[in-house]
């Protein structure tokens, strides 16, 4: 049987079943569906790495690479480019002109012959929408990262961090921070070099607001108000999934992207952090919003998936991957 190997190395076989394969939150929904898709409809064998072996490499005939990665097998090569060049150096456009077909959210992509355009997946209409009104406080679920400012427009990592700071020297008990690398006291918070010592030799202390990682996002978010939900960095056609979350999750998004998602994402359907001058400038806004317009942002966050939304669901990204696969059927 002929066989189509989606390179995404995450430690399972495509034998552990469709929930396993989807992960915690569901995050890996579109890569599920994609393994449906290959056995179901175009009647082929999908295969991880962990299932590669000599008896069925050869029967190979399209591999699939989540970012750019070496090949396994000899078989041509579509690109599924989903993080920016300041997480993985190696999506860029020399790259690129490797694959048959790249198919990414990159605009500087875009002058390529192989290139294929598409959002990140988000979110999906199946995901369960908690809209329970019992909620308080703020919340931040990121890890403690900087980029290579060379290859972004702007890192958001550092505007994070001065929200953090915020709460953190206003002594607020009602913020509650989630991720990996935040187990390092107030002080270093903006000395990365002393903050990575902290955290390797192990040194004691913690940021007040720090509640440690958390596997399940949604359950987190459920329950709070306000999330910041800012994106990793302005990059041109870079949106995740972080806004999703909010939206479908009840609370208020906290959002910071860039020029452009405008006529993408309604501003009405988030707080847009990146117009306030400072954090306390945007959290006294944010502490002084009426029910009338959280109401509001509530509807337009709830109508923008109903629209534009259906643009980054994880079935419409496996949809434009089959389309990609038509030419190796």
């Amino acid at each position: 049987m002929k066989s189509i190997l989606i390179n995404y190395e995450f430690g399972i076989s495509v034998t552990a079943g469709f929930d396993a394969i989807c992960s915690t939150d569901q995050r890996n929904l579109w890569c599920a569906l994609l393994v449906q898709a290959i056995k179901d409809e175009l009647g082929m064998q999908p295969l991880f790495p962990q299932d590669v072996k000599a008896e069925n490499i050869s029967s190979i005939v399209c591999e699939i690479h989540i970012n750019a990665r070496k090949p396994i097998s000899s078989a041509p090569l579509i690109g599924l480019f989903m993080e920016t060049p300041a997480v993985v150096p190696q999506n860029n456009p020399e790259s690129a002109q490797a694959y048959e077909r790249v198919i990414s959210f990159d605009h500087a992509l875009r002058n390529l012959p192989n290139f294929v355009e598409a959002n990140l997946p988000c979110w999906s209409p199946t995901f369960e929408l908690h809209k329970n009104t019992a909620r308080s406080g703020y919340a931040m679920i990121a890890g403690n990262k900087r980029l290579d400012q060379s290859k972004v427009q702007k890192d958001l990592y550092a505007e994070r961090r001065k929200i953090i700071k915020y709460f953190v020297s206003h002594r607020r008990r009602d913020f509650h921070l989630y991720g990996a690398g935040w187990n390092i006291p107030s002080f270093v918070l903006n000395n990365p070099k002393l903050a990575t010592f902290w955290r390797v030799n192990k040194l004691p202390g913690s940021l007040p607001c720090y509640k440690g990682r958390v596997d399940k996002k949604y359950t987190v978010l459920q329950k709070v108000k306000f999330n910041f939900c800012i994106e990793n960095c302005i990059y041109p056609g870079y949106i995740s999934e972080k806004l999703f979350d909010s939206i479908i999750s009840g609370c208020i998004p906290i959002y910071w992207s860039g020029s452009h998602m405008e006529n993408v994402i309604p501003n009405e359907s988030f707080i847009d952090a990146s117009k306030f001058k400072n954090p306390g400038e945007l959290i006294e806004y944010s502490d002084g919003l009426n029910e009338t317009k959280i109401a509001e942002i509530h509807q337009s966050g709830d109508l923008f998936l109903r629209q534009n939304g259906q643009f980054f669901t994880h079935e419409n990204y496996t949809s434009v991957i089959k389309s990609a696969l038509a030419a190796y059927i």
